[in-house]
């Protein structure tokens, strides 16, 4: 589904086997969007089922030069939800971004399905890693901005010493990012408090744009 976006079209594409004659196993979601404003998108992507996919963005400079692909992986359930923000930039020569926007449910959400398709073999490692992210949200949720950030950094330090062991594949940069993505929001909440935003500058204005897409 589509939301805000003028001059953009939503297409889901699911090709089958032209040789064996095989029905499709894979299904496509993709929003294409025609000389679309410069700023500040948001990408909501809600799971349909179990699985990994990767969010892929092509973005074109108003000359039409076309600029470095952008690429995040993800991990989905049944009615899952992953945010991502795109920072579009239109100047030739200028190159856009796309990151991670985690919440703490979300990022419960990864370890969850990471465990289930196994890129986390240790129930025990989930475990601990779920009840991190549960204290670092219940300190931020008490103002404890500090507690909260210690935590997740005690969460990446625990990510890193497992990645290869019992944490595996994609699931090492998701949960590397969801913390990042976690740690620079409470950044910019404990700077709102001391009245300095330079680093946390909210481009609402920008932000009327918002795409959804199934995975």
């Amino acid at each position: 589904m589509l939301q805000d976006i003028p001059q953009s079209a939503y297409f889901r594409d699911r090709l089958a086997n032209d040789t064996t004659g095989e029905p499709a196993t894979e299904t496509t979601y993709s929003v294409g969007v025609f000389q679309p404003s410069q700023g500040t998108y948001r990408v909501h992507l809600s799971g349909l089922k179990l699985g990994l996919y990767k969010l892929g963005v092509r973005t074109f400079s108003r000359d039409g030069s076309d600029q470095p692909p952008l690429k995040l992986p993800g991990v989905a359930g049944p009615g899952s939800a992953s945010f991502f923000q795109l920072a579009f930039v239109s100047t030739p020569g200028a190159v856009s971004t796309l990151v991670r926007v985690a919440t703490f449910e979300s990022t419960l959400a990864d370890i969850s399905n990471s465990r289930e398709l196994e890129l986390i073999d240790s129930a025990g490692i989930a475990k601990s890693l779920s009840r991190k992210i549960q204290a670092a949200a219940e300190a931020a949720a008490r103002g404890r901005t500090e507690a909260s950030q210690k935590i997740l950094r005690a969460f990446k330090r625990q990510v890193n010493a497992q990645a290869g062991k019992h944490i595996h594949g994609t699931a090492v940069q998701i949960l590397l990012e969801d913390a990042d993505s976690l740690l620079s929001q409470l950044a910019c909440d404990h700077d709102d408090d001391d009245d300095d935003h330079d680093d946390c500058d909210d481009d609402d204005d920008d932000d009327d744009d918002r795409r959804d897409q199934r995975p």
